[in-house]
């Protein structure tokens, strides 16, 4: 467990650390990423800015792929803490979350290619 006990989505239930800078925040009723250092910064500022708690915090639904697959891409979380996912799966549901809704459009140009 990390030192992290306050989430945008309430009390923090579990926390893992999936790489350096990238927590996986479970509460009772929601969850995502929390993201720091390189990891934070790996995140472009315009993705980023449409994460709706801020770009540290990445909420489960739609967002957290978005993060996923662009931290994997940069090296940054290696493959088998991809919570199940093959890095392809995870690329994959990212741009369809980026292509479904028009706020995450931005992150369709920092998304590998599938």
């Amino acid at each position: 467990m990390t030192s992290i006990h306050t989430s945008p989505w309430g009390g923090v239930q579990d926390a893992t650390v999936l790489a350096p800078g990238v927590t996986l925040i479970e509460t009772a009723s929601h969850g995502g990423l929390h993201l720091a250092g390189p990891a934070l910064q790996a995140i472009p500022h315009a993705v980023g800015a449409t994460f709706i708690n801020g770009p540290d915090w990445a909420e489960e639904d739609c967002e957290m792929a978005i993060a996923l697959a662009i931290l994997h891409a940069a090296g940054l979380v290696p493959s088998d803490q991809l919570l199940g996912f093959t890095p392809a799966r995870m690329a994959d549901t990212a741009r369809r979350t980026a292509q479904e809704f028009d706020t995450y459009a931005c992150a369709l140009q920092h998304l590998p290619a599938g």
